[in-house]
């Protein structure tokens, strides 16, 4: 009788013990699948910085504009890099094409050249820019007539 129990309790010990096995097993190759998958890279945008300055800081903000807004022409004392996060904007720098940007396109302003349209259609725009700073004290965007 005793050796009978003394196997019982042997045998849910092993039970337990395989149970314990094969759940750290199939932990462990969970764990390892998630971590085996590669990285993904996409190129959203790839320009050549027309400054030769170099960049000291680098400032980013993020933009809203309402549905329909015209900001008007403009400027900046540098370059910029955007990024659409919502919406749509006609975009167009003094003598060059009109452009279309939607969500998840991005954009690239040269420092010191007119942007003559950046402008909402019928949705609000949100967006983000990267000021590629030469100097903290100048203003951020010139205003052009």
């Amino acid at each position: 009788m005793f050796a009978k129990h003394i196997f019982i309790h042997l045998g849910f010990k092993l039970i337990n013990i395989f149970k314990l096995i094969f759940f750290v097993t199939v932990s462990i190759t969970l764990s390892l699948n998630s971590f085996s998958k590669p990285v993904s890279r996409e190129d959203i945008l790839a320009t050549n910085l027309l400054s030769s300055k170099i960049v000291s800081s680098i400032r980013g903000q993020e933009i809203e504009l309402p549905e329909n807004t015209t900001p008007g022409a403009h400027t900046h004392p540098c370059p910029v890099i955007g990024y659409i996060l919502e919406g749509t904007v006609i975009y167009q720098i003094k003598g060059g094409v009109a452009k279309t940007l939607n969500a998840g396109d991005s954009f690239y302003e040269p420092e010191n050249t007119i942007i003559s349209r950046f402008e909402s259609q019928d949705k609000p725009v949100k967006f983000i820019a990267y000021y590629l700073m030469q100097d903290d004290n100048k203003p951020l965007v010139k205003m052009v007539n």
